[in-house]
C-alpha cells in the first residue's frame, strides 16, 4: 500500500511540474513573440494594465533588491539571482524552474539578458527602471514575483521578527 501511495504521489508530482512548465511554456513563447521594442500602442495597453495592477514594476525592484541583495551592495549578481530561487521558491517551484532551464525555456542568464540593461552582469534599480519593454513586462510577471518570492520573503522576515521580540 505504502509503494502505490508513494507511485501516486511521485506521478502528481511530475503532473504538478509539468502544469507548470506547460503554462511557463505558454507565456514564455508569447513574451517571445513580442517585438524587441514595443510600439506604442502595446505600451499604452500595458501601460493601463499596470493601473490595476496590484502591484507596480517599482514593487517588484523594492521587493528584488530588499529581498535578494545578499551582499548589500545593491546590486544583485547572478549568484543572488539563484539564491533567491533556491530560498524562496516552493520546491515544486524550483523542479519547475530547473526544468524549464533544462529545456531551455529560462534561465538566470536568460533573467539577466532581459533586465541587465546596461550589461554590466548586475541588477540594479535603474536596469529595472529601463528594461521595462523586456524585463518584468506587464502585470502578470510582477504579480508572479510577488506570488512566489516576495510573499514568502516578506513573512520570513516578520518571523524573525516576531522571534526576535518574542524572545526579549
Amino acid at each position: 500500500m505504502a509503494r502505490i501511495l508513494a507511485a501516486a504521489y511521485i506521478v502528481a508530482l511530475v503532473v504538478t511540474v509539468y502544469v507548470l512548465v506547460l503554462s511557463d511554456v505558454t507565456r514564455v513563447a508569447a513574451h517571445e513573440t513580442q517585438p524587441k521594442t514595443m510600439t506604442p500602442e502595446l505600451r499604452a495597453k500595458i501601460d493601463e494594465e499596470f493601473k490595476t495592477c496590484a502591484y507596480q514594476r517599482s514593487d517588484a525592484a523594492d521587493c528584488v533588491l530588499r529581498y535578494g541583495d545578499f551582499d548589500h551592495d545593491g546590486l544583485i549578481s547572478p549568484a543572488e539571482a539563484d539564491e533567491v530561487k533556491r530560498r524562496y521558491l516552493s520546491w515544486v517551484m524550483r523542479a519547475g524552474a530547473w526544468l524549464a532551464e533544462k529545456i531551455g525555456l529560462e534561465s538566470t542568464a536568460k533573467i539577466f539578458k532581459k533586465c541587465d540593461y546596461d550589461r554590466d552582469g548586475f541588477l540594479s534599480r535603474r536596469d529595472f527602471e529601463l528594461a521595462r519593454d523586456t524585463c518584468l513586462v506587464d502585470c502578470a510577471r510582477v504579480n508572479q514575483l510577488f506570488e512566489y518570492v516576495c510573499s514568502k520573503a516578506i513573512a520570513e522576515e516578520r518571523a524573525r521578527a516576531h522571534a526576535r521580540h518574542g524572545a526579549k
